[in-house]
């Protein structure tokens, strides 16, 4: 009893969810640029993308409309965001992403409707040879969706925005959106206000337990988590009593156990079967992505203390940053 495992976990050091909220743009941002276009670059012959190299794949993204047209809103929405949840799901973003670029963007769609266009790119990407099963029933069953009427579903909210005070500043907020378009341009467009900001709350944080009180935890977390970024669990097991971290390295998932590693599932399992926590601080190397049988480096390295040092932009994103912003004034000249 009170053995408790939290994977991918949330800032536990902060009174809300609000500063792992305040995170997730710039994390989606630096998994697309630091590992999902290495990735496609790396198999641009299998996915017949435009380049084998990361920034100019980047820049035919964003020169045929990226995340600023509604097209690639839909694309990212619908099939990027979920495969950062699950890089089982690589495949289907990269093929969307090539797809997107050889139609031209938006402007390839003639009398189609963005919804129309996007199902049309999802079939022709589920007829690819190097599909699993599961990958090409994900594309179709997003091209069954991408026509359906959209409802959206305030449980997320309610949830989030309870979980303790967020910052009711209007002001405070209009430079948020100002900053994340301007850090994290990818993401950027599809980011607004969260409804949290004008929700009155009754909530606080619970009185710290001391460690002799405290129970033992252990803390999985993901280098290239998009979702409770890497820095935030980090956080959490440091100031968390009687706990221990363990990083997958190179990985970019939401939830990694059980993950089919002997060092992070044996860690888990030998945890919840017997009380005893693995070192305070270790890391774990993430598996190959679908198709490869090697991992690649991305991102941050391993410290000396066993975590991973990582910057939430690095200079992969910095370069494609800057090549937007260039971008975006020759536009506008």
């Amino acid at each position: 009893s009170g053995r408790f495992v939290l994977d991918s976990a949330t800032d536990l050091t902060r009174k809300s969810l609000q500063e792992t909220w305040d995170l997730q743009p710039r994390s989606r941002d630096r998994q697309f640029q630091d590992a999902m276009l290495p990735y496609l670059a790396r198999n641009a012959e299998l996915f017949g993308a435009s380049s084998d190299d990361p920034q100019q794949l980047r820049r035919d993204w964003e020169e045929v409309g990226g995340t600023r047209s509604m097209l690639g809103q839909l694309i990212t929405i619908m099939g990027i965001v979920p495969a950062m949840y699950d890089t089982g799901q690589y495949p289907v973003a990269a093929l969307l992403i090539t797809e997107y670029i050889a139609l031209g963007g938006e402007a390839g769609l003639e009398d189609m409707k963005p919804e129309e266009g996007l199902a049309t790119l999802a079939r022709r990407a589920a007829t690819h040879d190097a599909l699993t099963p599961r990958q090409k029933a994900a594309l179709l069953e997003l091209a069954d969706e991408a026509t359906e009427p959209v409802s959206y579903d305030m449980t997320f909210d309610a949830i989030r925005c309870q979980d303790g005070p967020w910052n009711q500043s209007a002001g405070y907020w209009r430079n948020w959106v100002k900053d994340v378009q301007r850090k994290a341009p990818f993401i950027g467009p599809l980011t607004e206000v969260p409804g949290c900001a004008w929700w009155p709350n009754v909530t606080k944080m619970p009185a710290k337990l001391s460690s002799m009180r405290a129970p033992t935890t252990l803390v999985l977390q993901s280098e290239l988590d998009a979702a409770t970024p890497y820095e935030g669990g980090l956080r959490s097991a440091r100031i968390l009593a009687n706990t221990s971290l363990v990083s997958v390295d190179n990985e970019g998932s939401h939830g990694v156990y059980p993950y089919g590693t002997t060092c992070v599932d044996d860690k888990v399992d030998t945890y919840f079967l017997t009380g005893r926590l693995p070192a305070q601080y270790s890391t774990c190397q993430a598996l190959p992505l679908p198709g490869e049988t090697e991992t690649f480096e991305v991102a941050g390295s391993i410290g000396p203390k066993g975590t991973i040092k990582i910057k939430m932009r690095t200079d992969e994103v910095k370069e494609a940053n800057a090549m937007l912003r260039e971008l975006m004034r020759e536009a506008a000249r």
